[in-house]
């Protein structure tokens, strides 16, 4: 008999198990088990074109599913001796594709259900959503490393470069009011348009999901305007793909934030990011368990690796110093939470006021050095000037005075810089005796407002002809055109 691709990949599944389940019943096809797949293929309507006795089971010829061009004998489902069932397509595009796939193309939901989508109706939560097998189940084999070796090619891509990949889920570690939400927001932002975050990690563009547990619309409005406008990206440019689903007052857990995600294609989203986790957990979790938080990382995987896309949780720190700690030892609750993430993203305070050192603990990447950020409204920026290495503050990165720091009310400078920039954009050409009769904030605050943004390169000098002459005023540069605000000093 001719031999066909497909054979060959079969061959190389190597050496099958010598360990047999315990036999309960014959069916029929020369091998144990409950459960007839020769029945079940005739059942669902799936041609069979040829039978072929195959390690000690059986074989069956048929087109492939996920590919209509792809027709038997290209493709094949097997069952062995020991009961265990495979798929397999001679196709390179369809080598993801095995017996979990090919059975919910024709039993759509089966695998969702046990593997991937919560038990939405569930109110025990007993298994954390998630069905258990049914006790006639066939085994699926596992794979070869000559499976990995040939399917498996290079890591998944990335979507923040140095830090996170398709598939993967990232926590973001820091303190109670020291800008979390708005670094997500920056984020997301950045991953929308495919800017630089932080000015340092390169990101993969694409469509973002913000799952908001804590802030009114009002405030999530307000705040994405206000990163938007700091980041310098247009509306335009990210509108339509950044979608919020604000849960404030009307939460859901873990398990019942899949009737949002699944609903999305895989690949449709490159990121997910819930805001906050802890308000996300289901009734009776304990985050200080290991198995608790286990049991929801691996609902988090599922709809990363369902989506194709990341997951990102912003989370906080636990209360006290954070001096000394280990990067995985920072994050409220069991040391699950730093393990079962790929990325541990943890904003460490600095001995500097509004300074905080960034260190992660990654997977799949190289390690990171630590990276020096300062709070400039309403943005977390680099800041090459700060000593990393410098011992960290057993307090909260603190502004002039020594109140706790509050990243969602600028610094008076800061509203000064931007009342001058408001004034420049709606009275200019003005100069800068007008802008002190516009702004209320004494002299000096404006004249240092303006330095601010002509360093930034934000206002330009030029001169105005006047009923008195010649004078000095500032306008926007390419004044007509738009802009998009001040970037913080």
């Amino acid at each position: 008999m001719e031999r066909h691709p497909i054979d060959d990949i079969l061959d190389d599944l190597g050496p099958l198990p010598d360990e047999q389940p315990q036999r309960q019943q014959s069916n029929g096809n020369g091998h144990a088990g409950t459960f007839d797949i020769e029945k079940w293929l005739a059942d669902k309507g799936v041609p069979v074109k040829n039978k072929q006795p195959y390690q000690g089971g059986w074989r069956w010829q048929v087109d492939c599913p996920f590919d209509p061009s792809h027709k038997a004998p290209d493709a094949a489902v097997y069952q062995v001796s020991s009961g265990a069932l495979g798929f397999k397509c001679s196709h390179q595009s369809c080598s993801g594709y095995h017996w979990a796939e090919f059975r919910n193309h024709y039993e759509p939901g089966r695998y969702d259900r046990q593997q991937s989508k919560p038990n939405w109706d569930q109110t025990s939560r007993q298994h954390h959503g998630f069905d258990q097998p049914e006790d006639n189940e066939p085994a699926v084999m596992p794979p070869t490393f000559r499976d990995f070796a040939r399917d498996y090619h290079s890591l998944r891509a990335p979507i923040v470069n140095g830090l996170l990949r398709e598939g993967e889920t990232m926590n973001c570690i820091a303190a109670t009011k020291v800008g979390k939400s708005w670094l997500a927001l920056s984020l997301a932002l950045c991953v929308i348009t495919g800017k630089k975050w932080l000015g340092t990690f390169t990101t993969t563009p694409g469509k973002v999901l913000l799952i908001d547990n804590e802030l009114h619309r009002e405030t999530i409005t307000h705040r994405v305007h206000k990163v938007a406008d700091a980041l310098e990206i247009g509306f335009e440019e990210f509108a339509d793909q950044l979608r919020i689903e604000a849960l404030r007052g009307k939460l859901r857990d873990i398990n019942g934030l899949g009737k949002t995600v699944l609903q999305f294609e895989p690949g449709e989203y490159k990121l997910i990011i819930v805001d906050a986790f802890y308000r996300c957990l289901p009734k009776g979790t304990d985050e200080n368990k290991n198995a608790d938080v286990a049991a929801i990382y691996n609902t988090i995987d599922s709809y990363a690796d369902r989506l194709r896309c990341a997951v990102a949780s912003v989370h906080h720190a636990t209360k006290g110093s954070q001096n000394g700690k280990a990067t995985t030892d920072i994050g409220s609750g069991a040391g699950s939470f730093s393990r079962a993430a790929d990325c541990h993203f943890v904003l460490r305070p600095h001995e500097e006021r509004d300074v905080a050192i960034v260190e992660a603990a990654l997977r799949s990447w190289p390690p990171l050095e630590p990276l020096a950020l300062r709070w400039a409204f309403p943005l977390w920026m680099p800041d090459d000037s700060v000593d990393p290495a410098a011992k960290p503050s057993t307090k909260r990165a603190t502004p002039s005075g020594g109140t706790p720091f509050d990243p969602n009310k600028p610094s008076k400078f800061q509203q000064a810089v931007e009342l001058v920039f408001d004034a420049i954009v709606e009275h200019g050409p003005i100069t800068k005796r007008k802008l002190r009769g516009l702004v209320s904030a004494g002299p000096k605050t404006v004249n240092d407002a303006v330095d601010t943004l002509m360093e930034l390169g934000r206002i330009e000098l030029i001169e105005v002809e006047m009923h008195n002459g010649n004078q000095e005023a500032y306008q926007i540069p390419n004044a007509g055109s738009g802009s998009s605000g001040p970037t913080s000093p």
